[in-house]
Parts: structure tokens; C-alpha cells; sequence
């Protein structure tokens, strides 16, 4: 399994828009997204899952991830280091 970019020490949080098709790709700490404008739909492990105005999706470190955005999608997305605890974080999310 690939893994992009170093291990995070420090949870940290980004604005990000997505637009078109990104390939299966894995990190090596935690995502939370959370959707601010437009669709995301995701694909987590063969699963199929999206983050719209109204959702969030937890995908926990190491999970193979791709992700396709037909028009802008928003998301605020909260990497967090993988021996973070994210039981709380779980309990707000419903998973894919």
C-alpha cells in the first residue's frame, strides 16, 4: 500500500476544493472531510460513500481512498496523526 507525504506529528486542517477524478491513493494518518459546497463522492476500499453540504466522512489511516468531484466541491479536511485518539470523532460520523 502507498502512503503520500511524511507521518504527521500534529493534527492540522486545510480548505480544499476538488474538481475531476483522483486516483486510489493511502495515508498514513486519519482524514476527517467535511463537506462544505458541492458533491465529492468517494470510493473507500470498494465502498462507495460522498461528502456534500450536509455531511462527513472519517477514513482512517491506511484506508486505500479514490475520489471523483464532477462540478467544485469544498471540503474542510482535518488530518489528524494516526495514533491520535478518534473515538469521538467516530461517534460523529456515520460510517460509509
Amino acid at each position: 500500500m502507498s502512503h503520500d507525504g511524511p507521518e504527521l506529528t500534529t493534527a492540522t486542517a486545510s480548505l480544499r476544493q476538488y474538481r475531476g477524478e483522483y486516483a486510489a491513493h493511502g495515508h498514513a494518518h486519519a482524514q476527517l472531510l467535511l463537506g462544505l459546497h458541492g458533491l465529492l463522492e468517494l470510493e473507500l476500499e470498494g465502498r462507495s460513500a460522498c461528502v456534500d453540504a450536509t455531511s462527513a466522512v472519517l477514513i482512517p489511516a491506511g484506508l486505500q481512498h479514490a475520489y471523483v468531484a464532477q462540478r467544485p466541491a469544498r471540503v474542510l479536511v482535518l488530518d489528524v496523526p494516526a495514533d491520535a485518539v478518534l473515538g469521538e470523532m467516530r461517534r460523529l460520523v456515520r460510517p460509509p
